[in-house]
C-alpha cells in the first residue's frame, strides 16, 4: 500500500471511493471540501492506494497539540483488515507537535468503533454537541 497527499487535481480520484459506498454516513466530496483540505495548512489529508487503486482517504484538522481525524475506506475494502495500516501511515505524516488525535463516530457505526478500539483509541464516555462519539488516541504513549 501507498498512500500520499491529496492534490487540487484529486476530486475524480476521491469521488471514486464513494461510489458504491452504501453507508449514508458521510457525504461525498465536493469542490468546496477539495479546496478546504488542499489549501489550509492546519489540514492533512491522504489518499490511500492498493496497487495504485484509491482505497481510503483520511483527514486531520490540527488545533494546537491535537488532530481531529476523520477516515473514509472504500466500502469493498471494508472488513478486510486494512483499517491499522491506513491509520499508522495517516499518523505517520502528523508534525510532532500534535499529541493527541480525537476521531467522532455515529454509535451506530459499529465496525467503525470496533476498528478504532481495536486500533488503541480510547474514551466514548462522552458526546460531542452532535451526539458522536468521541475517541482518543495518545501518540505519546505509542
Amino acid at each position: 500500500m501507498t498512500f500520499r497527499a491529496v492534490t487540487k487535481d484529486d476530486l475524480p480520484l476521491i469521488e471514486s471511493l464513494f461510489v458504491d459506498d452504501t453507508s449514508g454516513q458521510v457525504a461525498p466530496p465536493n469542490p468546496t471540501w477539495l479546496e478546504y483540505v488542499t489549501s489550509s495548512e492546519n489540514v492533512y489529508c491522504i489518499v490511500h492506494f492498493d496497487d495504485n487503486t484509491p482505497i481510503a482517504v483520511t483527514q486531520f484538522d490540527l488545533e494546537d497539540a491535537a488532530a481531529s481525524m476523520s477516515v473514509f475506506i472504500r466500502e469493498g475494502m471494508r472488513g478486510k483488515g486494512l483499517f491499522s495500516v491506513i491509520i499508522k501511515d495517516a499518523l505517520s505524516v502528523l508534525p510532532t507537535r500534535i499529541r493527541t488525535v480525537n476521531a467522532y463516530i455515529s454509535e451506530a457505526n459499529h465496525p467503525s468503533v470496533a476498528a478504532f478500539k481495536r486500533f488503541g483509541f480510547e474514551g466514548a464516555l462522552e458526546k460531542d454537541d452532535d451526539g458522536l462519539l468521541i475517541f482518543t488516541f495518545d501518540l505519546t504513549a505509542h
